[in-house]
């Protein structure tokens, strides 16, 4: 993947917090999650899936609080909303149709719950169960990257 893939487009956002503005440095977001999916694929390719489920998890939320940011102008769900449906509105924000926006959603959550919790923190890793949740990691953090990529254009 080629160097600065993630922040060609990245622009700073700014959000309401209350009664102050906070600047929200979406650039930083997307250059961290291409670190550390970068850092993941190396830990995968040296056969330690554990600290590679980490990185990845890292990746999915840095490009999650980017996308999330521009397109919603938050980096958490609202009371009551869970973060699958969270994600799947940013995404229909971002462009994506309604059927492709909650089947990423749910990769959030797989990623979150089965590498995050599963495999790095459970110590639990089965090559047959949890290689297909890598594989749609990397692709999520691809897409939503994109997608965050024309957003910030589109604010600049």
């Amino acid at each position: 993947m080629p160097a600065g893939f993630f922040s060609e487009g990245c622009v700073v956002a700014v959000r309401a917090g209350g009664a102050e503005y906070e600047r929200v440095w979406v650039c930083e977001h997307v250059e961290f999650a291409e670190a550390y999916m970068s850092r993941a694929l190396e830990l995968l390719g040296k056969g330690n899936p554990y600290d590679a489920a980490e990185k990845l998890w890292a990746s999915v939320r840095r490009v999650t609080l980017a996308l999330t940011e521009l397109a919603l102008g938050r980096v958490a769900p609202e009371r009551g909303e869970t973060w699958r449906a969270f994600i799947a509105r940013a995404l229909r924000v971002a462009g994506l149709e309604s059927g492709r926006a909650e089947e990423l959603a749910l990769v959030f959550v797989e990623v979150r719950d089965r590498l995050h919790g599963a495999v790095f923190y459970g110590a639990v890793y089965e090559e047959q169960e949890h290689k297909p949740v890598f594989e749609k990691g990397f692709e999520y953090v691809r897409v939503v990257a994109g997608l965050v990529s024309r957003l910030a254009g589109a604010t600049t």
